[in-house]
């Protein structure tokens, strides 16, 4: 959840049930999904609010907030959105800029908090 000051706010309409805190991305047009395997360069944001298929949720865009870290994380790692709960450090050898999310601004191990700026 956010941690400090509001991000910009965008309101999409649900794929599929979506929980706040969710990483959401792109689905289709004004569309969001929970992020999955393949789709972390859609990734569009933060989830605030509860959703079910059809309705519409709110999507921070930016901002500062507390995700999981799938593996260990560093303070100033780019990260990538691993799933729709979790984000892991982006390897530029191996992986394309599109799937930086944001930057952490805390170190963590894996399954451990971590302070993301979304960008």
């Amino acid at each position: 959840m956010e941690k400090f000051h509001p991000g910009n706010v965008l309101y999409f309409e649900a794929e599929e049930q979506i929980s706040a805190g969710n990483l959401v991305c792109l689905s289709g047009d004004n569309k969001v999904k929970k992020v999955s395997s393949g789709s972390e360069a859609k990734f569009i944001g933060v989830a605030l609010i509860d959703a079910n298929a059809g309705e519409k949720v709110s999507v921070a865009t930016r901002g500062v907030y507390e995700l999981t870290a799938d593996s260990d994380v560093s303070a100033g790692d780019k990260v990538k959105a691993v799933d729709h709960e979790s984000i892991a450090p982006w390897d530029p050898a191996s992986e394309s800029a599109d799937l930086i999310m944001g930057v952490a601004l805390n170190g963590a191990t894996a399954g451990g908090n971590v302070l993301v700026l979304i960008k």
